[in-house]
């Protein structure tokens, strides 16, 4: 038990005796009021130790919670140098071979209680390498491989826009995941005058449940490739994490009736080509002073052609040594940005979404397990190749819809 929650029992005993000294009736007599004094005086110093232990208490969380993100923790320490170990190759391998794999990768996936067909998501985050073990690798790599193989060229996919839009990605043990939302009345009680009567602020808890759905991508695993490319473990490792990202990105983005492109009801179309003015105009429409009491609190998602209109208006006609309103954007709110993942524009209608950043997130969009390879050795039999299908159980909920704005803008 907490120091500050052994002080909070021992405030309830000791409001439970002053309630009963109240209930009393007649005169108090000596003792008694000695006991009343003393309880007084205690319970007056308990609630300032409480204040005391309570702020103690979370500083030693925070400096706690510091310690474990920069992985200084001994579990956390222990859990890195399993990863170091561990390679994404050696899983896949062992799944296009139809069996479980060993060592480190089986110990890592036992850890994180994952199945012999999941690859932690701790391997496809983009990490330092020991600049020791990276020199020697890239030696050994030159030596065997100078006269063979060139840098591999990896696949491009689009930019992930997690970061700007602040969707929040976090992994979920197995079950339902709930997110409790402390929901506030529409308006706030005035001030009464004395005696008069105290509106009821109606503040209460509602719960998000949200259940996984499926987001998946396939590619094509070859034996000989393990054998010939020695830098198939980087190759897979990178282009397994770009990959799944854009993969979630779409998802968070276009999930129907929940993604940030498609919850709520559509936005009415604009029928006025956007101007300067009413570009501008739009960022401060963000403002609520709420999720958004600064410009700097706004950020606007949506497509390229709203992105290149922007870039093309200017204050007056010859705006040629001015700030276009894309700028403007960019230098004054918390910046303006375009992802392949937007709708389609229709009659040079696109949509757009006004995202407003102040407090916890309020996109979530947790993530069950690891990602999963499905092994199929039948499709492509014929020319010895196995397709490996990575799965990812995930959901996407904006939990605070007054948070984000979905928008129509008119480009021409």
């Amino acid at each position: 038990m907490l120091h500050s929650q052994r002080i909070a029992l021992r405030i309830s005993e000791v409001r439970a005796k002053l309630n009963e000294h109240a209930a009393g009736e007649g005169v108090l007599s000596d003792d008694d009021q000695a006991e009343l004094d003393q309880l007084k005086n205690e319970y007056r110093s308990c609630e300032q130790r409480l204040q005391a232990a309570l702020i103690a208490e979370a500083e030693q969380a925070a400096e706690a919670e510091q310690h474990f993100a920069a992985g200084d923790t001994p579990e956390a320490r222990e859990l890195r140098s399993l990863a170091d170990s561990a390679s994404v190759v050696n899983i896949a391998a062992a799944v296009a071979a139809g069996r479980s794999p060993n060592g480190a990768e089986a110990e890592l996936q036992q850890e994180l209680s994952l199945m012999s067909n999941e690859i932690p998501l701790l391997l496809l985050e983009q990490r330092d390498a020991d600049p020791g073990d990276a020199e020697q690798r890239a030696n050994d790599l030159a030596a065997t491989y100078a006269a063979a193989q060139r840098p591999t060229r990896p696949v491009i996919f689009p930019s992930s826009v997690q970061a700007f839009a602040m969707i929040s990605r976090e992994r979920v043990p197995s079950g339902q995941v709930n997110y409790p939302i402390i929901t506030a009345p529409t308006d706030s009680p005035n001030a009464v005058a004395a005696a008069g009567e105290v509106t009821d602020t109606d503040w209460h808890i509602d719960t998000e449940a949200l259940s996984p759905e499926r987001v998946q991508r396939s590619f094509i695993w070859q034996r000989e490739q393990q054998a010939l490319f020695g830098s198939l473990e980087a190759d897979l490792r990178r282009t397994l994490s770009d990959n799944m990202a854009d993969a979630l990105d779409q998802h968070a983005l276009r999930d129907t009736g929940q993604g940030l492109f498609d919850f709520g009801t559509d936005p009415t179309a604009a029928s006025d080509t956007i101007t300067y003015a009413t570009a501008k105009a739009l960022a401060y429409t963000g403002m609520d002073g709420r999720y958004a009491p600064m410009l700097t609190d706004v950020r606007l998602l949506t497509d390229k052609a709203v992105v290149e209109k922007f870039g093309g208006l200017y204050r007056s006609d010859s705006g040629d040594s001015e700030v276009s309103i894309h700028d403007w954007w960019n230098q004054r709110t918390g910046g303006m940005r375009f992802t392949a993942h937007a709708p389609a524009a229709a009659s040079n209608v696109s949509e757009g979404v006004l995202i407003r950043g102040v407090g916890s997130p309020h996109v979530v969009q947790p993530i069950w397990g690891g990602v999963q390879l499905i092994r199929d050795e039948y499709s492509k039999s014929q020319t010895g190749e196995i397709r490996l299908t990575a799965l990812v159980l995930c959901a996407v909920k904006v939990v605070r819809t007054a948070s984000v704005t979905r928008v129509s803008i008119k480009t021409a």
